[in-house]
């Protein structure tokens, strides 16, 4: 069952995704868009004035959740949320691992991440699937601006795990 067996193991998993898909990728998402939002969110000029201050401000939110997401699987052994068998929440936490490898530069401390990230890519079929094809070239929105916001996320000081 990929949301666990038990009622406290289907909450937990819940959670993560919750965290995952809420905080952090539309955190992730919004920082590509933050160039090109309307006047009354923003706008160019505000982002191009602010820009410093938009991207410390996302890494200060990315790296407290991700923090969050560390202590939550160092609760239980294993490098699986649940433990030792994979849940739906798992994959997820791979996705967000695999966008923060190639959208920011790191100093990675979060042991557990690192342990799910290696378990994920030594499962048969994520391997299977992984060297079935080659990856295109990540594009992560439509933003017109997304490479740039990219480049400077890459720029920029390293997220801290």
């Amino acid at each position: 069952d990929l949301l666990g067996g038990t009622d406290a193991d289907q909450a937990r998993c819940s959670m993560v995704i919750s965290m995952v898909v809420t905080d952090l990728l539309e955190s992730f998402s919004g920082m590509l868009w933050a160039p090109i939002r309307s006047s009354s969110a923003g706008g160019p000029l505000e982002y191009a004035s602010n820009a410093e201050m938009l991207i410390e401000a996302h890494l200060c939110v990315m790296e407290q959740r991700l923090a969050r997401v560390e202590a939550l699987y160092a609760e239980r052994s294993g490098p699986f949320l649940l433990g030792g068998t994979p849940c739906v929440a798992d994959y997820y936490v791979m996705n967000l691992a695999c966008i923060i490898r190639e959208c920011y530069r790191c100093e990675c401390t979060a042991p557990r991440l690192a342990a799910l990230h290696t378990a994920m890519l030594a499962r048969p079929a994520v391997r299977q699937y992984l060297s079935s094809t080659a990856p295109p070239r990540a594009r992560y929105s439509n933003s017109p601006q997304e490479q740039a916001v990219l480049n400077t996320l890459r720029a920029s000081r390293p997220l801290r795990i």
